[in-house]
C-alpha cells in the first residue's frame, strides 16, 4: 500500500475559504476522493459532533482527517461488497428513509424539506442510506457472521464481574408441542388446513399426538421429538402461534391456524412463571462479548482491506508551500 501525505492544513483552508477548485484528494484503487466530497463529509461530521454536544470540539485538520479516513473505509467497504455482488434495492433505502422520518415524528416529505432547510441534499442523502445498508451487509456476512462465543468465555466473563444483587427476572413460559402443515406443489392452502382438522380429529378421537406429529409434521426441529417445542418464552414466537398458546388451556389442542410457516395446531401442556434470571444475565453478557469481538474482527477486516488496497493520498503540488 503506497500513501502519500496529505497537506490537511491546505484543505482546511480551502474548504473554510469555499475556494473549491475540484481535484482528487485521494485514490482507492479505481476510485477517487475528490475535495469537493470530502468538504462534505468533514461539514456533516462537523455538525454531528455540534449536535451530541461534543466537548471539547476538534480543530478543522482533525475533522478533516477523520472524515478522510472515514471516506477511505468505506470505499474499501463498497469495493469488497460490490466484488461479492452485495446490494441493496430501491425499496430497502426507501423503507430505512420512512423509518428514519418517523423516529423524527415527520411525515417523509417534511423530513425531505427538513433535510433541505439543514443544507442536505435529499439524493446524496439517500446515496448515504444505500452506502450504509450496503456496509451492514458487508459486515454481517464476512465478519458478524463468523463470531461465535463459547460458554466458557461467558463463564470466564461473569467469574470476573463484581457480585452484585439485582431484581429478579420473572418470564412467563409455555410447555407444547405442535404439528404444522405446508403447502406444496399438490397441496394448497385449503387443503393444508382441511388436512390438519383431520389430524386434530383423530388426536380428539384417541388417536396419539407424538405419532402423528413424528408422520407428518412438516417442523424438522420438533417432529422427530413427537412435536415436543419444550418449554417456550411465547413472545419468542411468531404473534400468531404466540396468541394461540396464551389462549389455549392447559392439556387442550388449538383449533387450525396460519403463520408464515404454513398451517398449526398447538397443544399447551403446561404453563409457569419462570425465573430468567441467570439466563438473562449470561445473554448479556454474551451479546457483550459478541460485540467486543465483532468490533475486533471489523478491525481487523478493514486493516486486511487496506493492506490488499492500493490507497494514495494526494496533495496538489501546485498549490503546496514549498513542494
Amino acid at each position: 500500500m503506497r500513501t502519500i501525505l496529505l497537506s490537511l492544513c491546505l484543505i482546511s483552508s480551502l474548504v473554510q475559504a469555499g475556494e473549491l477548485l475540484d481535484r482528487i484528494v485521494a485514490i482507492i484503487d479505481d476510485d477517487t476522493i475528490m475535495l469537493s466530497e470530502l468538504g462534505r463529509e468533514a461539514q456533516a461530521l462537523s455538525r454531528q459532533l455540534r449536535e451530541n454536544n461534543t466537548d471539547p470540539m476538534p480543530d478543522r485538520d482533525q475533522i478533516l482527517s477523520t472524515a478522510l479516513d472515514q471516506m477511505i473505509s468505506d470505499k474499501l467497504y463498497l469495493n469488497a461488497a460490490s466484488r461479492l455482488g452485495i446490494s441493496v434495492n430501491e425499496q430497502d433505502v426507501t423503507r430505512t428513509t420512512m423509518q428514519l422520518s418517523q423516529q423524527n415524528n415527520l411525515s417523509l416529505l417534511r423530513f425531505r424539506s427538513k433535510l433541505t432547510e439543514e443544507g442536505i441534499d435529499f439524493d446524496q442523502f439517500q446515496e448515504h442510506i444505500r452506502n450504509r445498508l450496503i456496509i451492514n451487509r458487508l459486515i454481517g456476512r464476512e465478519v458478524i457472521s463468523q463470531i461465535q462465543v463459547s460458554k466458557n468465555e461467558v463463564e470466564q466473563e461473569l467469574s470476573q464481574q463484581p457480585a452484585r444483587q439485582q431484581p429478579d427476572i420473572v418470564i412467563p413460559q409455555i410447555a407444547a408441542r405442535h404439528i404444522l402443515i405446508q403447502k406444496d406443489l399438490t397441496t394448497g392452502d385449503r387443503e393444508a388446513r382441511e388436512q390438519l382438522q383431520q389430524l386434530r380429529n383423530r388426536i380428539m378421537a384417541g388417536e396419539d399426538f407424538a405419532l402423528l406429529a413424528r408422520t407428518h409434521s412438516a417442523d424438522p426441529g420438533s417432529a422427530d421429538k413427537g412435536g415436543e417445542l419444550g418449554w417456550v418464552n411465547p413472545d419468542d414466537m411468531v404473534s400468531e402461534f404466540a396468541a394461540q398458546m396464551k389462549n389455549t388451556p392447559i392439556n387442550q389442542i388449538s383449533q387450525p391456524f396460519k403463520t408464515r410457516f404454513g398451517w398449526h395446531i398447538v397443544q399447551v401442556l403446561d404453563k409457569r412463571e419462570h425465573n430468567d434470571t441467570q439466563q438473562q444475565t449470561r445473554q448479556i453478557v454474551r451479546e457483550k462479548i459478541q460485540m467486543r469481538k465483532a468490533e475486533e474482527a471489523r478491525q481487523a477486516y478493514l486493516q486486511r482491506l487496506r493492506a490488499e488496497a492500493y490507497i494514495e493520498i494526494r496533495s496538489d503540488d501546485n498549490n503546496l508551500p514549498g513542494a
